[in-house]
């Protein structure tokens, strides 16, 4: 669903299209998201503007671990510009590709994306200002804490799994051994 950003995101839009030579009528709202306004610029390029403060703090994080996880090769966008003023936000590439939301991802996609998220969380972070840390702690896991990479991850479901339930959760050797 594409929606109307409010007056100074679109202001902001039309500022970030003119600097990197796009003609406004090349902007375009995509639909609604969570944390931020997102309209892209032209076909390569996309704008984020975080909806409230939090997201904003969430946004700079991003914008420091982006060309950290750019660079050891995920999938991610390379971030282009991060700013904090007029409002705070971030212009990246465009990746090729279509919103999931109503539609089931396949076992095959979900356990790509499981191996990049387990990639993206072993990257090293001390060099960073913004290091990602939990909001709120979470509780131990043997799961958790025994599986860390995706060479001791068994992403593949149990029998009579439906897609769409939401209720398989991959398994680990070291709480759950593969059968011999």
């Amino acid at each position: 669903m594409e929606h109307t950003p409010p007056e100074p995101v679109l202001a902001l839009a039309e500022d970030a299209a003119r600097r990197h030579h796009l003609h406004p009528d090349r902007i375009h709202p995509l639909p609604v998201g969570e944390a931020n306004h997102v309209l892209a610029l032209g076909e390569h390029l996309l704008l984020r503007v975080p909806r409230t403060p939090e997201h904003a703090h969430d946004l700079a994080k991003e914008a420091e671990i982006l060309p950290l996880a750019h660079a050891a090769g995920l999938p991610v966008p390379h971030p282009i510009e991060h700013h904090t003023t007029p409002l705070p936000h971030m212009i990246q590439t465009l990746l090729p590709g279509h919103d999931l939301h109503g539609h089931h991802p396949t076992i095959r996609l979900l356990t790509e994306l499981g191996h990049h998220l387990a990639h993206l969380h072993r990257l090293p972070t001390r060099t960073l200002t913004r290091t990602p840390t939990r909001t709120t702690p979470a509780a131990p896991t043997p799961s958790s804490d025994a599986c860390t990479t995706p060479d001791t991850w068994t992403p593949t479901p149990p029998t009579g799994f439906t897609p769409g339930t939401g209720t398989w959760k991959p398994t680990c050797p070291h709480t759950h051994p593969k059968p011999s």
